[in-house]
């Protein structure tokens, strides 16, 4: 192998990987990519500029200007968050309400305070503060994003932008999340349910309230429901909810019957057939807006026609809780069902995977009172 040429005598005192060529002008090239760097005519800038890049290169350590050049630029969150979005749609098959939910929260992350710090300078304190003050006006916005944020950073260290170990949202606290929202009574589905059927041309909410109590599906797959699901004695369900390709499927027998209303599915079903041609279970019965009569009832208006009748029903509303919502007839429908047939059945019609889920959903959170039985002699 050949010796390495001499430098000249005026370049001897030069740090490696400098050079200049026939004009004056500077350069710096990396020594294991071959990749060169313009650095102007200002030998002792540009001298100090090698230097300091030559032991990073040795210990990752150093000057910043020329190094985010040689790293193709500054890798800010903000500009990571952009990066780790267009990856997360492109790993795996996810549906566009998911696609959208991680969205929202992946751009609160690219609009935190320090989202144009380099994503190796934000701190631990940026995170903290920035999560504990989301936390008062949205605990339960802050805490899927602090989530969000751990998983953003995590994949920033496995591209090495950040040092491994260095997390600056591993150390923090996920807000803790009281849920306020209080759980329906029967009582107070009896209420707003009477409330509705007074109303006219509302028909579809209460077949909407009845179905979802029934059958214990949610919102989703009420408002998509097909009369085309319900053949050879079955209500046949695919859940809206999981990953795509692995939703639960359910085979509700027509004959399923809720003790506490005294309505079969089969009942319920029957009801929502009507004089309106539509290929939809719960469907307009008139011209609302863009909504025509037979046209499926969007699952947004589920929840907010919902409200407007739980006001009027004026529900006594616990200490310290905010109004129920329609999704809450999910939530009673699994505590009657549990009271009716035990928790296997409940978490069975819910299509929970998890004994954990489903005590979530029966959880009264204090609003109803356990009645102690006593078994047979």
């Amino acid at each position: 192998m050949a010796a390495a040429r001499k430098r000249e005598a005026k370049r001897r005192n030069w740090p490696e990987n400098l050079y200049e060529n026939g004009k004056g002008y500077l350069w710096f090239r990396h020594p294991d990519t071959g990749e060169t760097f313009g650095l102007g005519r200002d030998f002792k800038s540009a001298a100090a500029k090698v230097r300091t890049v030559n032991a990073e290169l040795a210990r990752r350590k150093g000057d910043t200007d020329l190094l985010e050049r040689i790293d193709h630029g500054k890798m800010t969150l903000a500009k990571w968050c952009d990066e780790f979005e267009e990856a997360y749609k492109k790993k795996g098959q996810k549906k566009a309400d998911t696609i959208k939910t991680v969205g929202h929260q992946i751009n609160a992350v690219r609009n935190a305070p320090f989202a144009a710090k380099q994503i190796r300078e934000v701190t631990t304190n940026d995170i903290a503060t920035w999560i504990d003050e989301m936390a008062k006006k949205h605990p339960t916005m802050a805490s899927l994003v602090h989530i969000r944020a751990r998983n953003i950073f995590r994949s920033a260290e496995a591209k090495g932008h950040i040092e491994l170990g260095k997390n600056p949202v591993a150390p923090t606290e996920k807000p803790h999340v009281i849920v306020t929202r209080s759980r329906m009574t029967l009582d107070d589905f009896n209420a707003v349910l009477a409330k509705v059927r007074e109303a006219k041309g509302m028909r579809w909410l209460e077949n909407a309230m009845l179905l979802g109590l029934v059958c214990g599906q949610r919102r989703e797959d009420l408002s998509g429901m097909l009369f085309s699901q319900v053949k050879d004695g079955f209500l046949w369900v695919q859940q809206s909810k999981g990953k795509s390709g692995y939703e639960t499927k359910l085979r509700i027998p027509l004959a399923l019957y809720l003790p506490a209303i005294g309505m079969s599915l089969d009942d319920v079903l029957k009801q929502c057939r009507d004089t309106i041609v539509s290929r939809h279970v719960i469907h307009h019965v008139r011209t609302v807006g863009l909504g025509k009569p037979g046209s499926p009832v969007a699952k947004d208006s589920f929840s907010e026609v919902f409200k407007q009748y739980r006001d009027l029903a004026d529900l006594k509303l616990p200490a310290g809780k905010t109004p129920t919502t329609f999704h809450e007839i999910r939530s009673l429908s699994a505590r009657l069902y549990t009271e009716a047939y035990g928790k296997e059945f409940a978490k069975a019609l819910l299509g929970h995977k998890s004994a954990k889920m489903t005590a979530l959903y029966t959880d009264s959170r204090g609003q109803e009172w356990q009645e102690v039985k006593l078994k047979a002699s």
